[in-house]
């Protein structure tokens, strides 16, 4: 019989293991010889931006919630929005 998983619990060992497996992988490769015993350079992982430009956010749950919380934060009244700026600046 299948095990079920909660939410919850699945996002803490994604997230635990997002953390621990990059810490296994170097301290395994340090420990690897490379081609006929040589060392291999470390591996560099370099993360690109996202382009936005073709992505379109069709009918559904996620366009319904994405469209409340625009109109909720457009409805926010300036002053509820600069409240902390203008009291750091002391106005």
């Amino acid at each position: 019989m299948p095990q079920h998983i909660n939410r919850r619990d699945f996002v803490k060992s994604v997230v635990g293991a997002s953390i621990v497996a990059p810490l296994l992988l170097k301290g395994a490769a340090a420990h690897s010889p490379g081609v006929y015993g040589e060392d291999q350079p470390e591996a560099h992982i370099y993360l690109a931006p996202f382009d936005y430009n073709g992505v379109r956010l069709l009918d559904g749950m996620l366009k319904k919630q994405y469209l409340a919380t625009r109109d909720y934060y457009f409805n926010l009244p300036d002053d509820d929005i600069l409240l902390g700026f203008r009291k750091r600046a002391g106005q």
